[in-house]
Formats: structure tokens, C-alpha cells, sequence
């Protein structure tokens, strides 16, 4: 449940710019650092009845989401995995930088660059302990996944004299393909694109016309490894 919270924490401060450790934990509204008591996991939301304990501001239940559905996943691949796995460990940090990317660009659209890197490289571990695919494959799928949507999107903005694609973007699927390789990318871009015109139906009052392709990318990516996991 501590993954939920931190996740929390990376939803809240990478879009904003904020520490990671600094300041500590406080209260969006009031500014008051909260007490170890308000910081356990599921209990502490549910105890206070999902309002902040000084001021009485409603809590996002976004925070309760992430607690619940971190949890439910990492609980999961260690299920299937075992626990003593280095394999489950690394998808484990693959699933939470993937689900904290697509939180943050559904809500704000923007993509951290810094949790691209990390899944870049938990993807270039994963191929070097030859889980996924080969380390040359990795590679291939880095540079295919990034160099793919840089071109469309600098064909597009040559036509219509603006970007059409996020640089995020470019970096996130760059990313995904060094963990699953380049075979991968027609899939997964696809099942991003379906994913992400869903979406946008739902969002677009929030964002106008731009879509948010990272959330696609980063929520195919999490269904694409459950689905090695289970070996479908």
C-alpha cells in the first residue's frame, strides 16, 4: 500500500515541480503537515472519512484509487511471480512508473521525462536478464519507438505548421519498446491509440482537442506485461 501513497506523491509533485522529500507530507488545502496516523494507507482515508483532519477539506479519492489499484497489481505479480523474484521486483517499478505517467498525462498532459528513463532502463535489465526479448531487440525498440513518433509528428507539423505529438511522447514509447522490444510497438501503439481516442471522448471538455496519447501508451504497456506474466 506504501506504492499507492508514493505514487500519490509522484501524481501530486512531478507536474508541479516539487521535491520528492521536501516538504514533507502536508495538506493541499492548509498547508499542515500531516501526522504518521494520516499517512497509513486505505485506514487513515477511511478513518477520516476522506477529509483533511485540521481543516476538514475533502481528500481527492484519487489517492484512495491509487492505494487500492497499486496495491491490487503488486500484490498480483507476486502472486504470479513469486517473491523472491528479481523479474516480479522489476515489473513491480515497471507498473508504478507506467501508471503514475498515465495519471499525470490524463490529468494535466504532460509526461515526466525522469520516469520515462527509469522504465527505459528497468527495460534494458529485464532484456539483459532475457526476459522479454533480446538486449540488441531493446535497443532496436528504443530507437524505433522514439524515432516512429518523432517522425509522424515532424510530417505533421510540417503541414500544419504546429506539433501534433508531444516530445513525452516520443520518449515514452521509446521506452516501451525497450522493454518489450520493437516486434511490440505495432500492438501496443495501436491498443494506445484505440485507448487513448476513449478517452478522449471523456476528456474533452478538460483538454480540447489534444489527446492523451501517453495515458494509451503507459495503459497498454501495463496490460501488454500482465499479459506475458500469464503467458497469453
Amino acid at each position: 500500500m506504501c506504492l499507492g501513497s508514493f505514487a500519490s506523491v509522484l501524481i501530486y509533485r512531478i507536474p508541479r515541480d516539487i521535491n520528492l522529500l521536501l516538504p514533507a507530507s502536508h495538506c493541499s488545502h492548509c498547508k499542515k503537515s500531516l501526522k504518521p496516523l494520516h499517512l497509513i494507507p486505505v485506514i487513515s482515508y477511511v478513518f477520516l472519512g476522506g477529509k483533511c483532519h485540521f481543516c476538514n477539506h475533502k481528500i481527492s479519492r484519487l489517492y484512495l484509487l491509487n492505494e487500492i489499484f497499486i496495491t491490487t497489481l503488486a500484490v498480483l505479480t507476486i502472486y504470479l511471480t513469486g517473491i523472491y523474484s528479481i523479474h516480479g521486483w522489476l515489473v513491480i517499478g515497471l507498473i508504478l512508473c507506467l501508471y503514475v505517467q498515465a495519471v499525470i498525462d490524463l490529468r494535466v498532459l504532460f509526461l515526466s521525462t525522469y520516469l520515462s528513463g527509469i522504465i527505459c532502463f528497468l527495460g534494458i535489465v529485464l532484456n539483459y536478464l532475457n526476459f522479454y526479448t533480446t538486449i540488441i531487440d531493446s535497443f532496436l525498440g528504443i530507437i524505433l519507438g522514439f524515432s516512429s513518433l518523432w517522425l509522424i509528428n515532424y510530417i505533421y507539423k510540417k503541414i500544419k505548421g504546429f506539433d501534433g505529438i508531444g516530445s513525452g511522447d516520443f520518449l515514452l514509447l521509446g521506452a516501451v519498446g525497450g522493454v518489450f522490444g520493437s516486434s511490440s510497438l505495432g500492438v501496443i501503439l495501436l491498443v494506445s491509440s484505440i485507448l487513448s481516442l476513449g478517452l478522449y471522448i471523456f476528456t474533452k471538455n478538460d483538454h480540447g482537442e489534444r489527446i492523451p496519447l501517453g495515458t494509451g501508451i503507459a495503459s497498454s504497456s501495463i496490460i501488454f506485461l500482465f499479459l506475458i506474466i500469464l503467458n497469453l
